[in-house]
């Protein structure tokens, strides 16, 4: 409720600084997490990746009432030659919803509100809800790979 109070309620102002406060206050460190970390133990180690980040504005904005969802995508970083393909690696963020707005993105990992470089894919409660592939079950020892790629054009 800290977040609420600071803010004097106001909901914008809350998930604004909760996002914020994710952004600055949390070290993205891969490898530090794995699917099965929780909320809180993103929220005392104070370190892990989007989907962590992801998962623990969701928790919190829940506990203050606020309707949150997962969202798995990619995120548009720019051209890195003009001619290199994109290829960078999912990415997860937030969308809560706002009375009278609707579902609004927060991106605590960047410490954004999303715009259109936040390509969405899938929504869910949660990372199992949202993952790019599932319900897939291979039997015999074959193995699977997924690639993928997204092109964006600006115009």
């Amino acid at each position: 409720m800290s977040f609420a109070q600071r803010n004097d309620y106001e909901l914008l102002d809350t998930l604004l600084d909760l996002n914020a406060t994710i952004f600055t206050d949390y070290q993205y460190k891969q490898g530090a997490t794995n699917l099965a970390t929780t909320a809180f133990e993103v929220y005392a180690n104070r370190r892990g990746v989007c989907q962590d980040f992801a998962n623990l504005f969701i928790c919190l904005a829940r506990l203050i009432g606020v309707p949150a969802r997962y969202v798995c995508g990619y995120l548009y970083t720019g051209p890195k030659h003009p001619n290199a393909r994109m290829g960078d690696a999912s990415h997860a963020w937030v969308q809560v919803y706002l009375p009278e707005v609707g579902w609004k993105g927060f991106d605590p990992t960047n410490g954004v509100i999303t715009q259109t470089d936040h390509v969405r894919v899938a929504v869910g409660r949660n990372y199992v809800d949202a993952t790019p592939t599932s319900g897939t079950l291979y039997v015999g020892g074959g193995g699977e790979t997924l690639s993928v790629e997204v092109s964006l054009t600006k115009r």
